[in-house]
């Protein structure tokens, strides 16, 4: 697991099977979270919320692309991939 904590959120990264997933929690104000729940309003997600490869991009392509890190801060999320070799 990797987990990478901002000043109001944070990602856990696990591997479930093969498949990469990400944890995210915290602050949403600003859509880092990349998920609607909490977006444009003050109040934490308190309960992580998944978020697989194959929800970060196009579903016809995501099984040919892993996660290689991610990063958080106060207002940002990135999660940087790439294409498997």
């Amino acid at each position: 697991m990797d987990v990478q904590a901002g000043g109001d959120n944070t990602i856990a990264q696990t591997l479930n099977g093969t498949e990469q997933v990400m944890w995210l929690f915290g602050s949403n104000r600003y859509g880092q979270l990349g998920v609607q729940e909490n977006a444009g309003e003050w109040d934490f997600n308190p309960d992580p919320r998944s978020l697989t490869t194959c929800e970060l991009m196009d579903r016809e392509f995501c099984d040919q692309y892993t996660v290689l890190s991610s990063s958080v801060g106060n207002d940002f999320a990135i999660i940087q991939t790439a294409a498997k070799v």
